[in-house]
């Protein structure tokens, strides 16, 4: 008979699931883990069921920097116990802990027996991370999903849509993918690395919808600006007003007041505006500081203009357009810029190449 443990860390939103497989009284496995600043108190909780059993697998549904650690007092701790982990998982593992230990590779499709009790994974790649997988233990309709289906504080339905929204929006494609692949298999608990599932049909449907809704909905932007003397937040809202005009969703965010709501948006948006005055020959620091925050990787090719007032010289558009374009943004327009405060003929052809730009993100 097969029992599961949750070992993790619990208390509010420093809650990390981990969950032990028993079989028969011995423990089996340990699936995901916790950061290493909860290591002490992970690794005593284990103890506390396994007594004097060892576990034989440690699976890792993902990898993260922040598990590496504990990671390592694991190995530390049970120097036979074999780490499970997709090919880029074992990969990034050993170029983060810089250790050796015994390796178990999953392969898509691939079974684990745990004395009788089977695991069945799937390698369902970007939820949020590279090497993400599930596995599914058949014997008791049970399904471990890392960081999907994850969520934070105790309102689940509401955590989990913004936990969505944060890790995983990026990646519908992926997570329609995995639902796919899901499809058939009778799931009665989903298990996720943060969080409790407390209706799985609920979940399921959640994230079917979400995922479509970012394929198929209304495209988003995100204008984000600092300005001096008000001449770039025109520029701003002349440029915001075009893309609401042509159907795109449109945030408009001033970052002198604060960046934190700008680098969410900037996230998930389908198109992204970066306005700045020159000032010492540079763009102002709240928008460096969202710039910094972008993910090359998952924003890879996402359309991108700039745009900004200045006096001299303007060498801050030229550094935006240089950064932006080098992190791999698409920048199918020059900077929309003017002298000081924008002219009407200004005001007209920012509107005009506003409206240009919009033809890149419909497409």
């Amino acid at each position: 008979m097969s029992n599961i443990f949750n070992v993790g860390i619990r208390g509010g939103s420093a809650a990390y699931n981990s969950y032990l497989i028993e079989n028969d009284g011995v423990c089996k496995a340990i699936v995901g883990c916790v950061p290493e600043s909860a290591a002490d108190e992970y690794i005593d909780n284990i103890k506390s069921i396994t007594k004097r059993n060892k576990p034989d697998y440690l699976i890792l549904p993902n990898t993260q920097t922040c598990y590496a650690g504990t990671v390592a007092r694991m190995i530390e701790t049970y120097p036979e116990i074999k780490i499970a982990a997709t090919t880029a998982g074992l990969r990034n593992l050993k170029e983060i802990t810089n250790l050796k230990f015994n390796e178990y590779l999953v392969k898509d499709g691939g079974t684990l027996d745990l004395g009788g009790a089977l695991l069945k994974f799937m390698i369902v790649p970007n939820l949020p991370w590279q090497d993400s997988m599930f596995a599914y233990f058949a014997s008791q309709k049970t399904l471990f999903t890392g960081n999907a289906f994850s969520s934070e504080g105790c309102d689940y339905a509401r955590g989990a849509g913004e936990y969505y929204e944060k890790f995983l929006s990026p990646f519908s494609d992926y997570v329609r993918n995995a639902l796919n692949r899901i499809k058939d298999l009778e799931v009665d608990i989903i298990y996720p690395s943060r969080g409790v599932v407390s209706d799985v049909k609920s979940a399921l449907e959640s994230y079917a919808k979400w995922s479509k809704e970012k394929a198929e909905g209304i495209k988003t932007a995100a204008v984000v600006y600092a300005s001096t003397d008000g001449c770039t937040r025109r520029l701003a809202e002349v440029i915001a007003e075009a893309f609401t005009n042509r159907g795109i969703k449109t945030e408009v965010f001033d970052v002198s007041e604060g960046t934190e709501r700008a680098i969410e948006a900037v996230k998930s948006a389908d198109a992204l505006a970066f306005g700045s005055p020159t000032v010492n020959k540079n763009a102002l620091k709240p928008v460096w500081d969202v710039i910094a925050s972008i993910n090359p990787v998952l924003k890879k090719g996402t359309p991108c203009l700039v745009f900004g007032a200045y006096g001299w010289s303007g060498e801050a558009l030229n550094l935006l357009q240089t950064h932006l374009s080098a992190i791999k943004m698409r920048m199918p327009i020059k900077p929309i810029s003017c002298c000081f405060r924008p002219s009407d003929e200004e005001i007209k052809n920012a509107k005009e190449r506003a409206a240009e730009f919009t033809a890149e993100v419909l497409c």
